[in-house]
């Protein structure tokens, strides 16, 4: 006599649950096992909705992110180095939250403008070919570089002739008084 049985087993593996009536089997070295007979295969909710979440979630990689926050904090780096503004902080907080960069580039710049490299060349031109420059920075010369830089540093700033006569007296008055690293 066979007795039938229904049963419901669960697969760890797959997360199926299995119903079906068990059927007698017998194996070619002669054991009788109960084997489950053709039924329905079923998931519940939740592992459906983690089957799928995993589905949606396979092709997904940190690669794109990590690149875009390296190309973010890379690009922050650069424009705070122009804009006279921490490198270090605007980088790592632009790796970390990428729209900061809208941020930056909007962010006003803490460089003076004789310290701009645009400026800078149009100082090697001033200084070569412009008379009244020339001869200040001719006649600061002998006081030694730093008063020429704290000339072009002056005269960035206001950028007018005839500031010329009273930034050169201002700095040889403080070269006199040995007052050379105080001011700006």
């Amino acid at each position: 006599m066979i007795v039938r049985a229904f049963i419901t087993r669960q697969d760890p593996i797959h997360g199926l649950t299995i119903d079906g009536p068990t059927v007698p089997q017998f194996h070619s070295f002669g054991v009788l096992s109960g084997a489950l007979a053709p039924g329905t295969i079923t998931r519940s909710t939740k592992q459906q909705e983690l089957m799928e979440l995993m589905n949606e979630t396979d092709g997904l990689s940190l690669w794109p992110i990590l690149g875009i926050a390296v190309v973010a904090a890379v690009a922050a780096w650069d424009l705070a180095k122009r804009k006279g503004l921490n490198k270090r902080r605007w980088a790592a907080t632009c790796f970390f939250f990428a729209p900061a960069l809208i941020g930056l580039a909007l962010a006003k710049s803490q460089q003076r403008p004789g310290d701009t490299q645009a400026f800078r060349n149009r100082w090697t031109s001033l200084a070569a070919y412009d008379p009244e420059i020339k001869a200040a920075v001719d006649r600061l010369g002998a006081l030694g570089p730093a008063a020429v830089e704290r000339f072009r540093m002056a005269y960035g700033d206001v950028q007018t002739k005839e500031a010329i006569p009273l930034i050169v007296a201002d700095i040889e008055r403080r070269w006199a008084a040995g007052d050379r690293l105080k001011g700006k």
